[in-house]
């Protein structure tokens, strides 16, 4: 039993280090490769991501304020 757990993770190990060594290569590999288009196609979508990313923060942060209010107004309505 100790054999064969020891070879499953030995075989995990280099499975492992295999799949990061491919990784790391296609990522390397495809930025090489990117045109001026590609890098303005990049650059505009992280841009657009990231203001409606700041949008649905502030959102949320307005929602909860708003409950945390609403809540305290119900509990001082019940107090009184």
């Amino acid at each position: 039993m100790k054999n064969k757990l020891a070879r499953l993770r030995e075989l995990s190990r280099t499975n492992l280090a295999r799949a990061a060594f491919t990784v790391v290569g296609a990522t390397t590999g495809s930025s090489a490769f990117a045109d001026a288009a590609t890098q303005t196609a990049i650059t505009d979508a992280y841009t657009s991501g990231s203001s409606d990313l700041s949008v649905a923060i502030t959102g949320l942060i307005g929602l909860v304020a708003l409950m945390v209010g609403v809540g305290m107004i119900i509990s001082m309505l019940r107090k009184g």
